[in-house]
């Protein structure tokens, strides 16, 4: 059971208020993280803990919404896998140890 708040949200500093606006915005960022975000930028404007909280649950209400209206497929060795897969070649300089299956040297 959760329990009221006595103290106020402390003023943000700038840089805060900054780096939280970036996150709020990220479309790469976790779900987790902008969510919070949201809501200490929310309460620092000046609404309550409450409001805060329902904006929050209605965003992520429309963003699961949104997600199942348009649902990625999962494919086997899809775009991710061949991206990583190229990396790691990449790294590795297209030496043997990138390869799948090992290749004999010598015959």
């Amino acid at each position: 059971m959760s329990r009221a708040a006595k103290d106020g949200l402390r003023p943000l500093t700038s840089e805060e208020w900054r780096t939280l606006e970036r996150v709020r915005q990220a479309s790469s960022e976790r779900v987790d993280r902008v969510r919070r975000a949201r809501a200490v930028l929310a309460v620092a404007a000046g609404q309550s803990f409450t409001q805060a909280h329902a904006e929050i649950i209605q965003w992520v209400e429309d963003t699961v919404e949104g997600w199942n209206a348009a649902p990625t497929p999962f494919v086997w060795h899809g775009k991710r896998w061949q991206r990583r897969l190229r990396a790691r070649q990449h790294r590795l300089g297209g030496s043997e140890a990138a390869l799948d299956e090992p290749q004999a040297i010598a015959a």
